[in-house]
């Protein structure tokens, strides 16, 4: 259920709406903002609801071109509708396989997506494949659980409630893929020659713990997993992630930490 395909039907414009302004604008507008000044063509990949495509569409010239592909349709759909530019060349595409040319971009984005590619190592070959020389890769995934308390007590939630039934979609999808030596190791196996990587802290603030609950159980695979559990466990585990985040706000309040990491790698 980690998979990037489970997030359809009506889950994408739950993400969107509950988790996007909350954990992805601020990774948004910092992994946007890394762009190399002059950007002529730009690639992004898993753009999801469209967050980071957003800035892009802000930062870059308005004669660069601007791509942004998603293997998930329902994804694309909602991005589309809250992304207004002409100039955005909405494609669906699988990372793995990625239907451009060589050397077609002089940068391509991802914002937590990789933790979902199965082949991560193919993925990274065909970024390098369709970059120019001297292109740039930028991507970020999710830190580990130590430095996301939220994600943290979800799972601690998940485990008290579920036991052995308890999904593993955080464990082995977004928060699956923080090893940085694990990182640059596929980095340098894509052929990439110059590799940065970094920790970038933020902060996840919210009106009111429903909307991170709603986020998490409705806008994830999460929700469909739990409503073949029986039909009140939906409820049931809403109202347990309401109480724990309730006591979480009395050490964090209305913000809480989050940490991603950031990688930047040089054709």
């Amino acid at each position: 259920m980690s998979t990037a395909s489970a997030y359809k039907g009506n889950i994408p414009q739950n993400y969107e709406q509950y988790l996007g302004p909350i954990l992805f604008e601020p990774f948004a507008a910092d992994l946007a903002a890394r762009v190399p000044e002059g950007a002529r063509s730009v690639l992004e990949i898993a753009c999801g609801t469209g967050r980071v495509t957003h800035h892009l569409d802000k930062r870059l010239a308005v004669d660069a071109r601007l791509i942004a592909s998603d293997l998930n349709p329902d994804m694309l759909g909602v991005a589309r509708s809250v992304v207004f530019s002409p100039r955005i060349e909405w494609v669906e595409a699988d990372a793995q396989k990625l239907p451009f040319a060589d050397a077609s971009f002089d940068a391509v984005l991802c914002q937590f997506g990789v933790m979902f590619f199965p082949d991560k190592l193919q993925a990274f070959r065909e970024v390098y494949r369709v970059l120019q020389r001297g292109g740039t890769f930028l991507f970020n995934t999710w830190d580990g659980y130590s430095v996301n308390p939220r994600a943290a007590l979800v799972a601690q939630v998940m485990r008290e409630e579920l036991g052995d039934a308890t999904p593993d979609f955080l464990s082995v999808g977004p928060y699956s893929f923080h090893n940085e030596a694990r990182i640059a190791l596929l980095m340098e196996e894509a052929e990439f020659g110059s590799v940065c990587i970094r920790k970038v802290a933020r902060t996840a603030s919210f009106q009111h713990p429903n909307e991170l609950v709603d986020g998490f159980v409705d806008g994830s695979p999460l929700g469909a997993y739990l409503d073949k559990l029986g039909g009140a466990m939906r409820l049931r585990i809403k109202t347990r992630l309401h109480t724990a985040l309730g006591v979480q706000q009395n050490h964090y309040g209305n913000s809480v930490p989050m940490q991603a990491i950031v990688v930047e790698a040089i054709k």
